[in-house]
């Protein structure tokens, strides 16, 4: 399973979560398995595609943040596009300046 995406989130986030954060927030983490493509408000251009058996690692920017997100099956997108996504909030977790983890959603 590809890394955890860390944001930092003190220098914005380019794209909708479904939480909010509080002061304390500094990192945002995200599953790749959490980004949902094909759904959803946000909008991404797709960078690189790595099959991995029946897995694929579909690499996507939104503004200037690029995200790791996993699709399960042949994956139909194609670097180049431009996709529609949505974080899954089970997949977010929360984190402070020192790295420790402050929620986790789901």
């Amino acid at each position: 399973s590809p890394p955890l995406n860390l944001l930092d989130v003190r220098s914005g986030v380019p794209f909708k979560l479904p939480v909010s954060f509080n002061g304390g927030c500094a990192k945002v983490g995200i599953r790749p398995e959490a980004i949902l493509l094909g759904e959803g408000e946000n909008r991404a251009e797709v960078t690189l595609v790595e099959y991995s058996g029946s897995e694929a690692v579909v690499y996507i920017r939104a503004g200037e943040v690029e995200l790791r997100a996993l699709s399960f099956g042949r994956s139909v997108v194609r670097v180049g596009e431009t996709v529609d996504f949505r974080v899954q909030e089970s997949g977010v977790y929360l984190f402070d300046e020192r790295g420790q983890l402050l929620k986790a959603h789901g």
